[in-house]
């Protein structure tokens, strides 16, 4: 009767420690899947900031182009209004402002 007992316990304890076994499986593949999301997060929060740093930097680059020749533009109105009226401005090779920049010496007051 004690063997047949004892051969019982030993079936009825495999699928317990097979169980135990998938268990702990499943927590080591949880802890890794964590881990991987965490890395997955990093990797997409500085690939952002990359990605946001290289946009500003094309603004910034964007708006240069803009804004120097109106900043000629700007400089020889003033040299003009201080009296200097034999300042020229040349329009850029490739001019951005073609209104701007041709009509600029028409504007200014004959004499």
């Amino acid at each position: 009767f004690m063997r047949r007992a004892m051969r019982t316990c030993q079936v009825s304890n495999l699928p317990v420690r097979r169980a135990s076994t998938v268990l702990a499986d499943y927590n080591a593949l949880f802890q890794r899947s964590q881990l991987l999301q965490l890395q997955f997060n990093g990797a997409l929060y500085l690939g952002s900031l990359l990605l946001l740093a290289l946009a500003v930097i094309a603004a910034i680059v964007v708006a240069d182009r803009i804004v120097r020749p109106l900043g000629t533009l700007i400089g020889a109105t003033r040299t003009a209004a201080g009296g200097d009226l034999s300042v020229r401005v040349t329009p850029p090779a490739r001019d951005d402002e073609p209104i701007t920049a041709s009509s600029w010496p028409m504007r200014q007051p004959s004499g």
